[in-house]
């Protein structure tokens, strides 16, 4: 019985095959491949929320109170391409750093490593305790943003801690966002 209709069912099998399927699918991918050491950038960026006085005639030193810093340190190398990462992080060597940018200022930079080590080590912020007239208090810091940007905030202030002038800046280098103490 079972032969008799496996050999029925041949011809049907055999000839209801016949049939032809055209089919044409299109299809496209596109892939975005982002490599991990490519950096995403912002552009750049400078806002300036209080501007300087016309009269800066009366200040004569600029004294370094605050000052956090970007810091690239290689970690470890991927396929032979050194790997960074950033710190944001003040040490004794920041206020070099600010103090060489200004030095051609008309302006003397106060470091406050140089003035007094005790005091640094003690208390980094301690220059803001020094009152006089013609000094300016400089606060400058450098934070993580979205991505791989780095925002910079730049204060100066006055003896009674009155905001002289602000500006942030989006990826923008110390020497651009100090560069209006420049124009003095």
């Amino acid at each position: 019985m079972k032969k008799v209709l496996l050999l029925l069912m041949f011809p049907v099998l055999y000839f209801g095959q016949n049939t032809q399927v055209n089919t044409q699918v299109n299809t496209s991918t596109e892939v975005n491949v982002v490599n991990e050491r490519d950096l995403v950038l912002s552009e750049k960026s400078t806002k300036v929320f209080k501007e300087f006085p016309n009269d800066m005639s009366m200040y004569t030193d600029i004294l370094i109170v605050d000052a956090v810093l970007k810091q690239s340190v290689i970690t470890s190398m991927v396929d032979g391409v050194p790997k960074r990462e950033n710190f944001y992080k003040s040490s004794k060597y920041t206020p070099y750093q600010i103090q060489n940018i200004l030095s051609s200022t008309v302006f003397n930079i106060q470091n406050p490593h140089q003035m007094n080590k005790k005091s640094f080590k003690v208390n980094p912020k301690y220059l803001q305790d020094v009152k006089k007239e013609a000094y300016l208090y400089l606060y400058i810091r450098q934070t993580k943003g979205m991505g791989d940007d780095t925002n910079t905030s730049f204060m100066l202030r006055d003896y009674n801690r009155k905001l002289i002038y602000r500006a942030t800046g989006v990826n923008v280098t110390l020497d651009e966002i100090l560069e209006p103490l420049f124009n003095f």
